[in-house]
C-alpha cells in the first residue's frame, strides 16, 4: 500500500522513454512487479500447481507490454496524449 504512489511514475517514465525497447522494459517491469502475487493467487484459488499462474502472469504481462509498446511513438509531443487512451 505504501508503494502505491510510486505507480504514478509509470506514465511519466513511459512518456519520457526514447526508444520502443525502453518502453518495453519499463512496461514489463511495472506490470510484473505490480502483479507479482498473481501466480500464487491462481495456485491458491484453483488448488493447483504454480505453473498455470506463472503462464497467466506472463501472458497478461505480454499483452500489457504489447499495448504500451504499440502506443509509443517517436514524436515526443504526441506521447503524453497517447498514454491516457491505452
Amino acid at each position: 500500500m505504501l508503494l502505491l504512489p510510486v505507480a504514478l511514475g509509470f506514465p511519466v517514465f513511459w512518456s519520457l522513454s526514447r526508444t520502443r525497447s525502453t518502453v518495453t522494459l519499463v512496461s514489463a517491469a511495472y506490470f510484473l512487479s505490480a502483479s507479482r502475487g498473481l501466480p500464487q493467487g491462481v495456485a491458491t484459488f484453483y488448488a493447483a500447481d504454480i505453473w498455470p499462474g506463472l503462464l497467466l502472469w506472463l501472458a497478461a504481462s505480454a499483452s500489457f507490454v504489447a499495448v504500451h509498446a504499440l502506443l509509443w511513438t517517436k514524436d515526443a509531443g504526441r506521447r503524453p496524449t497517447r498514454w491516457p487512451r491505452s
